[in-house]
């Protein structure tokens, strides 16, 4: 039960919070909705098509970078967005079975794990540096009030460490060891 649990909400966190973020970013051209739809049907096709039910199909960080940049040349240009949008999903569908045909996914062993580690710190940085900016944002426009910044402030530091220290519990003496392995693995989600 915990397995099934953390699945379901690995592959419904992502999908909630990065659709709720494009629909912001996107002016509401695409959203939570959208991204729900997209991750249940290709992760069913993927599922029965590829023999691998246990791969989770799901916006990541650099699906919303690349969308939004996608959106603002979309909006300078002049051209529209969910038409621009799904070409590029053609196209890249187009250009990743040419690349299977030819064996190019083979480049992939000269990948150490430092590059992979320098990918995802520079990723999560960027998460970090998004949050603070837009908790900082609040604290420049909203005048003399600061209840607004100050509470969401508050509700973003108390859920990471909540978070934090319910998945470092395993390692208390606190409680049985059954219990304590029941809140590290649903300490995120129990935060959130």
């Amino acid at each position: 039960l915990p397995a099934v649990l953390f699945l379901y909400f690995a592959c419904l966190a992502p999908v909630v919070a990065f659709g709720g973020l494009t629909s912001a970013l996107t002016n509401g051209a695409m959203g939570v909705v959208e991204f729900l739809i997209s991750a249940g049907v290709n992760g069913a096709l993927y599922a029965l098509i590829c023999g691998q039910p246990l791969t989770f199909i799901g916006p990541t960080g650099l699906t919303l970078a690349f969308t939004t940049a996608l959106y603002g040349f979309c909006v300078q240009v002049g051209v529209p967005f969910l038409g621009m949008y799904s070409w590029v999903g053609v196209w890249t569908a187009l250009i990743l079975f040419s690349m299977s045909i030819a064996n190019i996914p083979d480049v992939i062993k000269y990948c150490t794990r430092f590059t992979d580690d320098i990918f995802n710190s520079l990723i999560a940085l960027n998460f970090v540096y998004e949050a603070s900016r837009s908790l900082l944002a609040g604290f420049n426009n909203s005048g003399a009030d600061k209840t607004r910044p100050f509470m969401a402030t508050t509700l973003a530091l108390g859920t990471f460490i909540l978070g934090r220290s319910l998945s470092e519990f395993r390692r208390s003496r606190y409680l049985r060891r059954s219990v304590r392995n029941f809140l590290a693995d649903f300490g995120p989600s129990a935060a959130m």
